[in-house]
């Protein structure tokens, strides 16, 4: 193990402007670590006709509920889909049917959860199906 952080991992690095790089504490230190050059300008030659004048100003930075873990999901599906792995591929679409389902698309998650059920059985993979059948029900899915 390397010494340095907690774990005996380096501590993380991001690249500064010119490619060395840099401490993450080092990486909001100053506005020019972060603006892009065009906008930094513009700010500089704009700040005497704006001086002394005050906006109220929302920032939002969010992110579409489970999309983060949708795209983790997708891409673990995309993995075992070209590797063969088809019990991992079972599950990443039941992860995706219960995502769907969380997010209001119903319609997507029946298609997953029906996707889930015909791969489970098909390897004989039963221990899932039990829960899996009356979620499926409830969406309007065939259940045989």
């Amino acid at each position: 193990m390397r010494a340095g952080a907690p774990g005996g991992l380096p501590p993380l690095r991001l690249r500064a402007r010119g490619g060395r790089p840099a401490p993450i504490a080092d990486r909001f230190a100053s506005p020019d670590a972060y603006t892009p050059p065009d906008l930094a300008e513009k700010i500089r030659t704009a700040r005497g006709a704006v001086e002394g004048e005050r906006k109220q100003v929302t920032v939002l930075f969010a992110d579409m509920k489970g999309s983060l873990a949708v795209r983790h999901c997708e891409s673990a599906l995309e993995g075992a889909q070209a590797l063969g792995i088809r019990p991992l591929a079972a599950l990443c679409r039941l992860d995706l049917g219960a995502l769907a389902e969380r997010t209001g698309r119903r319609d997507e998650a029946r298609e997953h959860l029906e996707t889930a059920v015909r791969m489970l059985r098909a390897m004989d993979m039963r221990h899932w199906l039990p829960g899996l059948e009356p979620a499926l029900a409830s969406l309007g899915g065939a259940r045989s």
